[in-house]
């Protein structure tokens, strides 16, 4: 299935609380990524993650939610890899001593009925904030080639794509980049 608009609710994005996740908000995060599964049902566009990586980044790493009358409707993972092959600066051919300047935005989901809000680009724009402030100089991403909305929200915030590299069990994925 192709990525398109599946909006359903427009809402005023001024409404839209946005706070920190934490471990208590590990069911919300499951929940939403199997809405998403769901939905796609394909992996080239979306791999499920598990429930302890979900957990190890709401304690390890940062994890934004976005909140509509009191309801998780999106969220987004900034992810440090440091110096593990789950960096993707090692895609953008970061030198080993650098590894430690690159950040991932690991996983942005937003709800279905809520697509079209331009909750995604918030989100970019959350997590290259909360790079700044941990000093980060390079923010990664990776994007399916079939999920063009997430294309043009990445290039939208100033990202740039670098390669085309198979990963998550050998599906391509469009590398991005953003120079902070």
């Amino acid at each position: 299935m192709a990525i398109g608009k599946l909006l359903t609710k427009k809402i005023d994005i001024n409404k839209v609380l946005i706070k920190k996740l934490s471990s208590q908000n590990l069911n919300d995060l499951m929940l939403l990524q199997k809405e998403a599964l769901e939905l796609y049902n394909d992996e080239e566009i979306l791999r499920k993650n598990e429930q302890n990586m979900l957990l190890e980044c709401l304690i390890n790493h940062v994890t934004i939610g976005l909140f509509y009358k009191n309801n998780l409707i999106a969220f987004g993972i900034l992810f440090f890899g440091e110096e593990t092959m789950e960096n993707l600066g090692i895609d953008l051919g970061i030198e080993k001593n650098k590894l430690r300047e690159v950040a991932n935005i690991k996983l942005i989901i937003v709800k279905q009925e809520f697509r079209g809000n331009k909750l995604q680009g918030l989100l970019i724009k959350k997590l290259i904030e909360e790079s700044k402030q941990k000093q980060i100089k390079i923010l990664a991403a990776t994007i399916s080639p079939k999920n063009n909305a997430s294309v043009k929200n990445f290039e939208r915030a100033g990202f740039k794509y670098y390669t085309t590299k198979n990963k998550y069990n050998n599906y391509p994925r469009l590398v991005y980049y953003l120079n902070i």
